[in-house]
């Protein structure tokens, strides 16, 4: 189909084709118009053939209709469950991660009180042992 866009030889060949009449020495603007008289006014879409073929009505709804055509709540609404599922994403991730430094924590400190536990056994003084003992005693490190 011609547009205002196509050159002067191919609207000419286009009515040629149609056995349209039109004087070669025509602008083409005056082309153009001679052409918009004979076009189609819709679209023809194969799929509308095959519709009408199986006795189907085919209803086509206007575009950008934000009554008819919900696409822009759609959107909205998938686009908010993306940003959720990324931030619960990241949350739980970073729960993860801060479980996984909090058992690296606890098996430092349960080495730090066993270590001292069996160099307390060694001694022999009693008030040695009372100052080594570190049972009950928490010792957190923070790695960032």
């Amino acid at each position: 189909m011609p547009t205002t866009l196509t050159k002067k030889a191919e609207m000419q060949s286009w009515l040629s084709e149609r056995n349209i009449s039109f004087n070669k020495t025509m602008l083409k603007s005056e082309l153009y118009a001679v052409i918009k008289n004979y076009k189609p006014k819709h679209k023809r879409y194969e799929i509308d053939q095959l519709f009408l073929a199986a006795n189907h009505n085919l209803v086509r709804l206007p575009q950008y209709h934000p009554d008819l055509n919900h696409i822009k709540s759609v959107r909205a609404e998938l686009k908010d469950y993306a940003t959720l599922r990324r931030f619960f994403h990241r949350i739980f991730f970073r729960a993860v991660e801060i479980s996984q430094k909090s058992e690296e924590m606890d098996i430092i400190v349960d080495n730090l009180v066993s270590d001292s536990n069996d160099e307390d056994s060694d001694t022999d003084s009693e008030q040695e042992d009372e100052d080594c003992n570190l049972s009950g005693i928490g010792i957190i490190i923070y790695r960032q």
